[in-house]
């Protein structure tokens, strides 16, 4: 007995210095992460902005999905300005009024949701992680216990694929009915930020972190929203032979082709295989005349006034960002299960009738209006406007 109680204890010793040692080296670990962090954010370049005010680069703040910008001459990517000093004063313990942070979450926007709903679905609300805020989670609570609290963002650093659809899943949250009418919305807003080092989600580059509060900010927010009866009293339906004709240039097929090699160490062909794909690519000379239009297509493949496939597309709103649009039901571009070849067939033609829907339009937060019109199209043509190859 006396020789099972020692070896007992002497697993518990041995047990206690390994956890000991983990979490020494954990320590460690994490010092060195702060003194690297530390010396990477005293080496980013002057914004040229640290002299504006707070409610200055509210304004200046950069839409979701153009707070990254391309620099030729650096090589990779940089954060907006605006973002990278907003995100410094949040660094430092700047506090922000309840004006500036409801501004803030507004302009980017953080909250994105529609100011005209309609009756016949559940109201929705999109949440979004800026860069600025680094590593947070904001938490929607609503005053009215008939609707759902909704959150976004993410507290550790994360990437790849499953980030994606972390934020993905953060779209088009489910709030609740609402009835026709006008409807004042409260909700109380807490932001907590996560003390994990910030980095780009691609490894490009490191962005400011934030070692400040755990709670940025509790206060309230108040969405005004007016509830038609119909989607399309909210989202009113437009056509004409002028935005017909601009969704028909913007459609084209290409054929599919697989990369193939050799050998291991030749270069890669690529060669033709029999998959069809549909693209949706608005001409941008002629874009900003219908930027307020959702378009949601539906596709319907017919040859010989047989209809063999219905396929839905969907060109998302400019001001969208990857995330919003990861979950949505409408493809920007697929494969068409029917053969290329056969698509190309110039003795029984096929006929493709492309048509607008109103399905998911109150989703697209950034459109005021959605295609509604029809027309017939030879896929021969839009095979002809393609780039002829899709890897």
């Amino acid at each position: 007995m006396r020789s099972t109680v020692l070896v007992l204890n002497e697993r518990m010793h041995r047990t206690s210095l390994i956890l000991f040692a983990i979490a020494l080296l954990a320590l460690f670990a994490w010092v060195g992460q702060m003194a690297s962090v530390e010396a990477e954010r005293e080496s980013l370049e002057p914004t040229g902005l640290e002299g504006e005010s707070v409610a200055s680069l509210i304004e200046r703040l950069a839409e979701l999905g153009t707070e990254w910008i391309d620099d030729a001459e650096l090589g990779y990517r940089t954060l907006a300005p605006s973002s990278v000093e907003l995100g410094r004063r949040l660094d430092t313990v700047v506090e922000l009024t309840d004006e500036q942070w409801s501004d803030a979450l507004v302009a980017t926007p953080v909250i994105g949701y529609r100011t005209t709903w309609a009756a016949e679905e559940p109201f929705t609300i999109s949440m979004n992680a800026p860069r600025w805020l680094g590593n947070a989670e904001i938490r929607l609570t609503p005053r009215d216990e008939r609707l759902s609290s909704v959150s976004g963002g993410i507290l550790a650093p994360s990437c790849g694929l499953m980030y994606l659809v972390h934020l993905g899943e953060q779209q088009n949250q489910l709030v609740g009915w609402l009835g026709v009418g006008e409807h004042e919305l409260l909700f109380d807003v807490e932001i907590e930020r996560g003390a994990s080092p910030d980095f780009d989600t691609y490894g490009e580059t490191w962005v400011p972190s934030v070692f400040g509060p755990d709670i940025l900010w509790e206060g309230e927010f108040t969405l005004h929203v007016t509830v038609l009866e119909h989607v399309a009293d909210a989202v009113p339906p437009v056509q004409g032979p002028e935005l017909d004709a601009w969704v028909r240039s913007a459609l084209s097929m290409d054929r599919g082709a697989t990369s193939v090699r050799n050998s291991a160490n030749s270069e890669p062909t690529l060669v033709q295989n029999s998959n069809a794909y549909i693209r949706f690519a608005a001409p941008s000379d002629v874009q900003d005349s219908f930027h307020d239009v959702s378009m949601r297509l539906i596709l319907e493949f017919k040859r010989g006034g047989i209809l063999y496939q219905r396929h839905k597309l969907f060109s998302p709103p400019s001001d969208w960002s990857e995330e919003e649009r990861s979950r949505d039901p409408f493809d920007r571009g697929g494969a068409i299960s029917i053969d290329a070849v056969e698509l190309e067939s110039a003795s029984d033609p096929w006929m493709i009738t492309v048509t607008g829907s109103d399905e998911g339009v109150l989703d697209d937060t950034g459109t005021k209006r959605h295609y509604a019109g029809s027309f017939v199209v030879p896929a021969r043509e839009l095979i002809a406007r393609g780039t002829g190859w899709s890897e």
